[in-house]
């Protein structure tokens, strides 16, 4: 099953509800390591790679891990199949290419994508410094850490949401996210009868 994608994602936070909380920890420029290295932007470096090999200009805006069988996870850690949107972008208004990647069984494959990603802002992900396992951290240390089908890494074009963020996919339309730059974490998803935009229950710590 393909890693939910951008307009669920889009629709998902524009109707954020639940509970929002902020680590103490400041250290927002290391990666933390699972067994030596980062568990989600080694990943992203290495389909950066891939992606260069169709296009020298390629860079990846979109990145997201899941079991290949459909299952949840209660660690990003444990994701063997990773899902990657990358673009070569030369400042025309239009793209020069678009290529989605993915990464299982120490394979990859690397398909033209018909349409831009879309609803994302095209940030080069390899400049992103919170890996998912220390956002998973951030999570834990909110109380809000539970078992998820996905991981998402992107940036949203929503002029409510301003820096680049985590997902976790939890079902029933609900996410848990990490901003990797204030470190807050949210459970949102589309509330019946919250206008778009607005947030209930929300705390911090």
């Amino acid at each position: 099953m393909k890693v939910s994608r951008l307009i669920t994602i889009f629709l998902a936070i524009s109707c954020l509800f639940g509970v929002v909380a902020c680590s103490d920890n400041d250290n927002g420029d290391d990666d933390v390591l699972d067994n030596g290295a980062p568990v989600g932007l080694d990943k992203v470096r290495r389909a950066d790679e891939q992606a260069k090999l169709q296009h020298p200009l390629a860079k990846i805006v979109w990145a997201g891990g899941r079991l290949a069988s459909g299952a949840k996870m209660d660690d990003p850690a444990h994701a063997d199949t990773w899902d990657f949107d990358a673009i070569a972008d030369d400042g025309s208004p239009q793209v020069v290419g678009m290529w989605e990647l993915t990464l299982r069984n120490a394979e990859w494959e690397v398909t033209p994508l018909e349409w831009p990603p879309m609803e994302i802002e095209y940030i080069d992900l390899t400049t992103i410094t919170m890996d998912v396992s220390e956002a998973w951290v951030v999570l834990q240390q909110a109380g809000l850490a539970q078992p998820f089908f996905t991981w998402e890494l992107l940036k949203s074009l929503h002029p409510d949401y301003p820096n680049p963020f985590y997902a976790f996919h939890i079902g029933g339309g609900q996410y848990l996210f990490v901003d990797i730059v204030t470190r807050s974490a949210m459970l949102g998803g589309d509330a019946p009868g919250v206008p778009a935009g607005n947030a209930v229950g929300m705390y911090s710590n």
